[in-house]
């Protein structure tokens, strides 16, 4: 079964661009511009604010994981596929 990743993002290239890589490496995935998930694999292209929302995100009470923009898709890929390994 494949694993399954919801990418959301506030800009719908950046959503379906992402979604798209999932698919072509063997994930089952889809894009939305928002929603309240389980699991979150942030991406951020502000990465000066990067340890901030990390510490704050003991408060969602959910797994985070912070990404800076650009991200190379196979650090996208092992992050995302760490993540899952440990749902």
């Amino acid at each position: 079964m494949k694993q399954r990743v919801l990418v959301i993002d506030d800009d719908k290239l950046v959503a379906d661009t992402l979604s798209l890589i999932f698919l072509a490496n063997g994930f089952q995935s889809e894009a939305r511009c928002s929603a309240a998930q389980t699991r979150m694999l942030m991406l951020t292209a502000y990465s000066s604010n990067a340890s901030r929302v990390e510490a704050q995100s003991s408060r969602l009470g959910r797994p985070l994981k912070l990404l800076c923009k650009p991200c190379r898709p196979e650090l996208l890929l092992r992050t995302a596929t760490e993540m899952l390994a440990t749902a």
